[in-house]
C-alpha cells in the first residue's frame, strides 16, 4: 500500500489560507469536515461555520445527483483506494451552479486519517466542451441532410469521416447504423472504393491535393464502386484540412451523385447521333431526288 504522509493539522492552520486552491479536509473515520480554508468560503461563498462540523455529503455545496457518485468515492477512500481526480457540480450560496474536478490525498495526523480534497474550477472548460458537441451534432445535421457524399481523408487516403449520405451511396444496407457505428472509417479510400481502371489517375489528382494545388484539383468527377460491386459517377468539391501550424492534415470533399445525368447525357448523345445519321439521309435523299429530276428535265 502507497505511505500514507504524515500531517500535523495544528501546524496547517498556519497555512491553510496561504493555498490558492479551495480545499475542505475531512476526517476520513467520521467523514465530518473538520476544516475549510479561505479560498473554500470565498469559492463557495459560504463561512467557515457553515462548512466546518458537518457530515461531508451534508455540506450544504453538495447537489442531490451527485449524492451517490460522492458517496461511492468516500467509500472507496476508506478502502484506501484511488479515487481521484473527478467530476461534479457544486452550487453556491448565491445558487450559482459550477463545475468543478476534485483532486485530493490521504494523510495521517496522529491516529487520525484525513482526507485533504481539493477543489479546481473547470466551468468555463465544460462549457466549452458543451458548446463545442453542440456544434458538433448541429453540424452532423446539417451534413446528414444533404444530399451529397461529405469525405474526409488523411494523408494516406485513410477514411476519417464519412456523412449518412455517402454510406448511402456506397451501398451500406443499413446506412442509418454504418453511419453511428462508422463501419468504414479507416479503410482505404483508394484501395476499397475506386474501379482500378481509374485509381491511378485518382491518385494523381490527390497527390496534387496533398501538395496544396487546390486549383487544379477544386471540382472533379470519377466513378466510385459501391460495396455490391456497382459503380456510381460523383462530381467533387475538394479542399485540403489543416492543422494550427498551416500543415496539410488531409481533405475534405463533398461529392454529388451524377450518375443518373451521365446516363441521360450518354442516351442524348445517341439520340443525337441517330438523328445526325437520319439527317444524313434525309439529305442524302433530296439530293438524290433533286439529280433524278434534273435527269427527268433532260
Amino acid at each position: 500500500m502507497k505511505t500514507i504522509a504524515p500531517f500535523s493539522l495544528k501546524d496547517f492552520e498556519l497555512t491553510q489560507d496561504y493555498i490558492p486552491d479551495p480545499l475542505v479536509i475531512y476526517n476520513l473515520k467520521t467523514g465530518i469536515s473538520i476544516r475549510v480554508n479561505k479560498e473554500a468560503c470565498k469559492f463557495t461563498e459560504f463561512s467557515r461555520e457553515e462548512l466546518e462540523g458537518k457530515p461531508i455529503l451534508k455540506l450544504p455545496i453538495l447537489l442531490k445527483s451527485d449524492l451517490a457518485l460522492i458517496s461511492e468515492k468516500i467509500k472507496m477512500r476508506a478502502q484506501k483506494k484511488a479515487v481521484f481526480p473527478y467530476g461534479i457540480k457544486i452550487k453556491t450560496k448565491s445558487g450559482k451552479i459550477l463545475f468543478v474536478e476534485i483532486n485530493g490525498t490521504i494523510v495521517k495526523d496522529g491516529a487520525d486519517y484525513l482526507v485533504l480534497i481539493f477543489f479546481r474550477d473547470v466551468t468555463k472548460k465544460i462549457m466549452l466542451e458543451h458548446a463545442l458537441i453542440r456544434e458538433k451534432e448541429k453540424f452532423e445535421k446539417y451534413i446528414n441532410i444533404a444530399d451529397v457524399m461529405i469525405l474526409s481523408l488523411d494523408t494516406k487516403g485513410n477514411i476519417t469521416f464519412l456523412n449518412y449520405r455517402g454510406y448511402d451511396l456506397l451501398g451500406c444496407k443499413n446506412a442509418e447504423s454504418c453511419y453511428k457505428d462508422k463501419k468504414l472509417i479507416g479503410k482505404n479510400w483508394f484501395n476499397n472504393f475506386l474501379p482500378k481502371r481509374i485509381t491511378g489517375e485518382v491518385n494523381i489528382v490527390f497527390d496534387l491535393l496533398m501538395k496544396g494545388k487546390t486549383k487544379q484539383t477544386a471540382h472533379y468527377e470519377n466513378a466510385i464502386l459501391r460495396l455490391d460491386g456497382k459503380e456510381k459517377m460523383i462530381l467533387w468539391c475538394n479542399t485540403v484540412l489543416k492543422d494550427a501550424e498551416g500543415k496539410i492534415t488531409g481533405t475534405l470533399g463533398s461529392g454529388m451523385d451524377i450518375t443518373k445525368q451521365k446516363e441521360d447525357e450518354s442516351a442524348l448523345e445517341e439520340k443525337i447521333n441517330q438523328l445526325k445519321k437520319m439527317n444524313e439521309l434525309m439529305i442524302g435523299r433530296e439530293l438524290r431526288m433533286v439529280e433524278l429530276k434534273e435527269k427527268l428535265k433532260k
